[in-house]
């Protein structure tokens, strides 16, 4: 997964329409064809790349997914109370906010 997650990200057009799609829409509704077109990527090239929608999809996830994950150990580094259910909670809720800084397509996906 992660070489797809990697070609994914070095293809700014292809993951802007993939997280676009993907953030506005149910799964279900999300449309390979309009990720396609809106980023103007070959239809060969990227069944070379990816299986099908849930592949593409899972690419971007893991992406956003390790985002998350890399913005909770900044914060628990710095100002976790060990054991203090309070602090992690407002750790979780930080992050959740950074990623939203970053990108707030990135809390529609999730």
């Amino acid at each position: 997964m992660l070489d797809k997650t990697y070609f994914l990200k070095s293809n700014p057009s292809l993951y802007t329409a993939t997280l676009y799609e993907f953030s506005s829409k149910p799964f279900q509704f999300a449309s390979l064809n309009e990720i396609i077109k809106s980023s103007n990527f070959n239809k060969g090239s990227f069944y070379y790349r990816f299986e099908d929608k849930f592949d593409l999809y899972q690419a971007l996830l893991s992406d956003v997914i390790i985002k998350q994950f890399d913005y909770i150990d900044r914060l628990n580094s710095i100002s976790i109370d060990q054991g203090s259910l309070k602090s992690y909670i407002s750790i979780l809720f930080q992050s959740q906010y950074d990623l939203y800084q970053e990108n707030m397509l990135f809390i529609s996906l999730i």
